[in-house]
C-alpha cells in the first residue's frame, strides 16, 4: 500500500489532499500530514480527512512518499 506524507498542511497541501480524497485515488487512511501547530491540523484533518502526525519522525514511518 502507498501512502502520502505532507510536511505542512496550508491552502496549497489542503488544496492537494483534498482533491485526492475526493476523487477516490487514496484512502483517508494513506494521507498522512505534519504541521507544527497540531490543534490546527487535527481540525483540518477532521474537515480534509487525512491522519494527522504529531513530529516529523512519525510522518516519515508511515509515509512512503513525502511532499514537501
Amino acid at each position: 500500500m502507498k501512502t502520502l506524507g505532507f510536511i505542512g498542511m496550508g491552502n496549497m497541501a489542503g488544496a492537494i489532499a483534498a482533491g485526492i480524497l475526493q476523487k477516490g485515488l487514496m484512502k483517508k487512511e494513506e494521507v498522512f500530514a505534519y504541521a507544527p501547530h497540531y490543534e490546527k491540523l487535527e481540525a483540518n484533518a477532521e474537515k480534509i480527512g487525512f491522519v494527522p502526525c504529531k513530529d516529523l519522525k512519525g510522518l516519515t514511518a508511515v509515509s512512503s512518499v513525502q511532499k514537501r
